[in-house]
């Protein structure tokens, strides 16, 4: 059995295996932004909680530094406002709850979690869309007796 060591590189962190495969790099992972959301706090799997939101998106919550399970108690299996921050892995994340609150009617904004995309993919996303849509547009129509102006209108519109 070979020894994998850690190697801190700058802002990398590199495992090797010096007798075989190449370097295996990680990059670091991103910075948590702050989160407040409304949903039913529960125990979720292996004793940890979770946050249901209004629309049905369940997130795991872990407990920040300054909180006990003693201050959970009170809003376990109850509507509940968390403000912490969120933690990204991968394509779903965790919250580190700093505190909780009862719902006021105004916290209804927070009972969404947005979701959250690279340009890249908002871009992706928006021109598969917007191909799409041109393509149904067109499908059956073409060829017709149109004349190249009206066949890029049509793709325009």
């Amino acid at each position: 059995m070979r020894t994998i060591h850690p190697v801190a590189l700058g802002k990398h962190l590199t495992f090797n295996d010096s007798n075989s495969v190449p370097p295996m790099r990680m990059m670091p992972a991103a910075r948590p932004s702050r989160i407040v959301v409304k949903g039913h706090l529960h125990h979720g799997v292996v004793g940890q909680l979770a946050v249901r939101t209004n629309d049905g998106k369940v997130s795991m919550v872990r407990l920040g530094a300054s909180l006990t399970p003693a201050d959970v108690e009170p809003f376990l299996e109850r509507e509940v406002t968390i403000k912490g921050m969120r933690h990204d892995a991968g394509a779903s994340f965790v919250i580190e709850a700093q505190y909780f609150f009862v719902p006021t009617p105004g916290d209804e904004y927070f009972s969404r979690i947005p979701e959250s995309e690279t340009l890249k993919q908002q871009l992706e996303r928006q021109a598969y869309k917007n191909s799409a849509q041109a393509l149904r547009d067109i499908k059956g129509k073409w060829p017709g007796d149109e004349d190249l102006d009206t066949i890029l209108r049509m793709l325009n519109d």
